[in-house]
């Protein structure tokens, strides 16, 4: 048994996020507990991802319109 390669998968400034976006989306998600706790898992899923595909469709309309204040402040 030999010692095992270490691998450094750390890339500066690449993929990086604020730890509390990834809680943002439970905000977005907790009202659908109580519509979703009657269906069949298969519905569940499915309103689930109609609500992230909205959730993500909103975030790219907008993109545009975010990335323009901040260019216009910094530029």
């Amino acid at each position: 048994m030999g010692t095992e390669p270490t691998v450094n998968l750390y890339f500066a400034c690449w993929g990086h996020f604020h730890r509390e976006t990834a809680e943002m989306l439970w905000v977005f998600l907790n009202p659908l507990g109580s519509s979703t706790r009657q269906m069949t898992e298969a519905a569940r899923h499915d309103i689930i991802d109609f609500v992230m595909n909205a959730w993500n469709m909103w975030k790219v309309l907008h993109q545009g319109k975010a990335l323009s204040s901040v260019c216009s402040r910094h530029c």
